[in-house]
């Protein structure tokens, strides 16, 4: 694995909850793809599809996105500093859009998830009207993830039964979040009906 850039080493902050203004959400440029690069294959990634990402894999993921679409991608950095996530939000033409959440090791387990997962929200709203929700999916042994999307107001609407592969090739399960606008305007709780019966 290639050495940790000097702008991502560990900076650990003065407490285990983050302090809000501490954080910071700058917009990706097309001039950041190195960066990213780096970024993403310093560091590993547990509970994503790929634990540790590969130059060409990562390089693979950024040719396929599409150049046309409408998404959201944003840095967290830390007192303007340091780069310690990454906030993408994808399909913002339609009137669901998905985000996905990264946090650096050294990071985690900070309270910064619950800061990215509310930023995606009221970007997304507020920056596109015709979203009428942002879900998100994590796997069902990420118990961190999950306590910060319900944490954030997010409601489980799903659960997919061996849904989720990783490089060892097992397969987990998954459960998808979301908030829908109106719940966002007014910080209610839509319940999810379930039809199914018990």
């Amino acid at each position: 694995m290639p050495a940790t850039p000097k702008e991502f080493a560990p900076f650990p902050p003065a407490s285990h909850t983050m302090d809000r203004s501490r954080l910071h959400f700058i917009p990706e440029t097309p001039a950041d793809t190195e960066l990213l690069v780096t970024w993403l294959t310093t560091d590993t990634w547990p509970f994503h599809g790929s634990a540790t990402l590969t130059e060409a894999k990562v390089r693979e993921m950024l040719r396929e996105r599409e150049e046309d679409a409408k998404t959201i991608s944003a840095w967290v950095t830390l007192d303007e500093a340091v780069r310690i996530g990454r906030v993408v939000v994808e399909d913002l033409e339609d009137l669901t859009a998905v985000a996905s959440f990264r946090i650096r090791s050294a990071y985690r387990g900070r309270g910064i998830g619950l800061h990215m997962v509310h930023w995606a929200a009221d970007t997304t709203f507020r920056e596109y009207p015709g979203v009428q929700r942002v879900e998100g999916q994590t796997r069902a042994d990420n118990l961190a993830m999950q306590r910060v999307f319900r944490r954030a107001g997010w409601v489980p609407e799903a659960y997919y039964r061996r849904s989720w592969p990783d490089q060892t090739g097992a397969v987990h399960d998954s459960i998808g979040y979301a908030i829908l606008r109106p719940d966002w305007e007014t910080g209610a709780e839509t319940p999810v009906p379930w039809p199914f019966g018990t």
